[in-house]
């Protein structure tokens, strides 16, 4: 019996029909989300970025959604690739008329949030369809993935009228220039922008700007409410950042604003090391006629391809188009040009990824993948086995995917110690060397930095670690007879849960210190021989101290702690042999230090430790 109510609860927990009315439940498989969703309740999924969105394939006459308001909404619905149809959210739960009077076949429906982040929440809690009705299998995504970050033009503020106003009921993402290109490329798209926000100037007092506050975010709301983003999930082919137009209008400097151009991209480059980033700019006053801005951000581009070997970067410029903010028809014309921009200059903008099955490791299973198409021609990149560009999927493929085999995209840094601070990992951070380290030659693999424990430690440029209580995996080999000395560093030196500190703590063991609390492994590792350390976290939803994981030679340790949450703050740059530049200097040696954005296995740490055997 048991068994039986089990079954009976799992099916009403995707459809109940009640009243003539088919109940569809949020969770349902069959409905496909896009955009950065909450998903922390799946029967009541909030929608907070402009631009997120639901489609599903259903069956019969008509169809109602149901949605509660926590702000002040606007969604479209599209039924059939139709035009769309307006509908204006009350507070609260609401169910709401989305079509009626189709014929009795197949339909295809749209729910698509107008509004930004200022208008609040809204959470999805489900369809109702005709008695005896239910919903099939979604389309299959597009292929071509492209994200934006930007302020209220990449928002659609005040798109349905030439007034400037701020109402909710005249913002409208869905005809801004950011959906239209994707729209135009048939490309998955995902939006973040907030109107106000600024590149690095905080103009309007919102608190900070797009890197310090959103970039990062699945939602925010303050500096102590929020939930972070886990870039895992969903990887862009381009990536386009429109901001700068709010800075213009505040305080700024001409090395401020490259810096801060500079530092985005490279923020990004960290999170997506295939993507094409395009750094945009206008079409409002920030481009008019005598704006610095401009070439602002082409020496910024400029810098990148060349001082930063980074290629993969671009410049577009939307011509000044007049005040207040755009409307329908500017954005139309935004949207061409980028469109226009991105066919014709970056055309395998959608290629080499061989990550097929987002998993971020190419591995047999995006071998599998890539088999089921072997041989196929004349295919629009034959769900990504194309990785050539030919239409075909064939040896010219394969060399590429050989190429990239077993590539973890995962391995976040990979600094081996070979006489400098270079990154071996797919991402290729740069480096900064303070003090005066020496290099040993006899290190676990070629040489091994040498810290002196006074003033020696490397820096890594623009990478700030693994945000939030994200999982993760950091590990290292370590020679030394001192105490008290921090290897890998990063995160928030005041705020409880803000850091992250992998250290040789007093007493001569290992440590991992996050602010306000710490956990000690067993083994003493001041002995003056090599060891290979590690600290794993798994983020199960909760992520906290005691959930961490430290190994010492392949063994992991019986580590007591407590439930202090984990949410690394991204603050200060990833450091080798410190922390803050006055802390605890490391000394003696270290050598092949590893970041992971995931938590590695007992049989992972096995393989890290036995490489050095």
């Amino acid at each position: 019996m048991r068994q039986v109510a089990l079954c009976i609860a799992l099916v009403l927990t995707f459809s109940l029909s009640a009243n003539g009315v088919e109940t569809i439940a949020a969770n349902d498989p069959n409905i496909q989300y896009t955009g950065r969703i909450d998903f922390a309740d799946p029967l009541s999924p909030i929608m907070y970025w402009p631009g997120s969105y639901i489609i599903a394939n259903f069956e019969g006459t008509s169809i109602n959604v149901k949605l509660h308001d926590y702000g002040d909404n606007y969604f479209y619905v599209i039924i059939d690739d139709g035009d769309p149809n307006l509908i204006n959210l009350s507070p609260g739960a609401g169910t709401y008329t989305a079509a009626t009077g189709l014929t009795d076949s197949v339909h295809r429906i749209m729910l698509f949030k107008r509004t930004e982040t200022p208008e609040g929440q809204a959470a999805f809690t489900g369809f109702e369809l005709d008695d005896g009705k239910g919903l099939l299998p979604p389309p299959e995504r597009p292929q071509r993935r492209i994200e934006f970050y930007g302020d209220s033009i990449t928002s659609g503020f005040s798109v349905d009228c030439t007034c400037n106003n701020a109402a909710a009921e005249y913002k409208n993402n869905y005809y801004a220039y950011s959906a239209v290109t994707a729209r135009n490329l048939n490309a998955e798209f995902h939006c973040i922008s907030v109107s106000g926000i600024g590149l690095y100037v905080d103009t309007w007092g919102l608190g900070g700007n797009m890197q310090t506050l959103y970039y990062d975010k699945l939602y925010y709301e303050d500096e102590s409410t929020y939930t972070m983003w886990d870039f895992s999930q969903w990887t862009p082919h381009i990536v386009v950042v429109n901001l700068g137009q709010n800075d213009y209008l505040g305080a700024y400097t001409q090395a401020g604003a490259e810096q801060a151009y500079r530092d985005f991209s490279m923020l990004l480059r960290n999170e997506y090391p295939y993507a094409h980033i395009i750094l945009a700019l206008g079409s409002m006053n920030a481009t008019q006629t005598g704006s610095p801005w401009p070439g602002y951000l082409q020496n910024a581009v400029n810098d990148l391809n060349t001082i930063y070997n980074d290629p993969k970067v671009y410049s577009v410029i939307f011509p000044y188009s007049g005040d207040p903010h755009p409307d329908v028809a500017r954005h139309a014309v935004m949207a061409t040009q980028l469109t226009d921009f991105i066919n014709n200059n970056i055309p395998d903008s959608w290629l080499g990824n061989v990550d097929m099955n987002g998993d971020r490791i190419v591995n047999p299973a995006d071998f599998g993948k890539f088999g089921l198409r072997w041989l196929d021609s004349d295919c629009d990149l034959c769900e990504g086995a194309d990785l050539s560009g030919d239409s075909t999927v064939d040896v010219n493929d394969l060399k590429i995917m050989a190429n990239n085999w077993l590539i973890d995209f995962t391995l976040k840094g990979h600094w081996k110690l070979d006489g400098d601070g270079t990154d071996s990992s797919s991402y290729n951070h740069f480096s900064t060397i303070y003090g005066s380290p020496t290099w040993d030659p006899n290190g676990i693999t070629g040489q091994a930095l040498v810290c002196d424990g006074g003033d020696d430690y490397i820096k890594i440029d623009n990478f700030m670690g693994i945000p939030g209580g994200q999982s993760r995996t950091v590990s290292a080999w370590i020679q030394t007879s001192q105490d008290d000395g921090e290897i890998l560093t990063f995160g928030q030196m005041t705020t409880t849960g803000g850091r992250w500190v992998f250290q040789v703590a007093p007493g001569g063991k290992l440590n991992v210190q996050v602010g306000g609390e710490t956990i000690f492994g067993t083994t003493v590792i001041t002995d003056g021989f090599w060891h290979h350390v590690a600290a794993v976290l798994e983020n199960d939803g909760t992520p906290s101290l005691d959930e961490v994981k430290l190994y010492v030679d392949g063994t992991e340790e019986a580590v007591p702690g407590t439930a202090t949450e984990i949410n690394t703050i991204l603050e200060n740059e990833v450091k080798i042999g410190v922390f803050s530049d006055t802390a605890k200097y490391f000394e003696g040696l270290i050598d092949e230090v590893r970041i992971y954005s995931r938590a590695l296995s007992q049989a992972e740490i096995d393989e890290l430790f036995n490489m050095g055997q």
